[in-house]
């Protein structure tokens, strides 16, 4: 059994960003994949997100869906509320 750990870091412009890593998340494993000798054939991908306020959710990349998803955590948690 192989290990590999390959880490991505991201900076958000605003309080509340959706940014799809997919393009990032298939670049590392083509890069993983050059050397002809060790492909990779199959095994398991782990994605996790080291701070409290991020989150990792697998959608479609559709607009409307996205601006619901955005609307609905905006109602949910409102941004001037007086948190502890």
């Amino acid at each position: 059994m192989v290990v590999l750990n390959k880490s991505l870091k991201f900076d958000s412009n605003s309080n509340f960003q959706i940014i799809d890593i997919t393009m990032d998340i298939v670049a590392i494993l083509n890069e993983l994949n050059k050397d002809d000798e060790n492909q990779i054939n199959n095994g398991i991908v782990n994605i996790f997100t080291k701070h409290s306020t991020s989150a990792i959710s697998v959608n479609e990349n559709e607009k409307g869906l996205l601006r619901d998803f955005e609307k609905v955590l905006k109602d949910l948690v409102k941004e001037k509320d007086n948190y502890e």
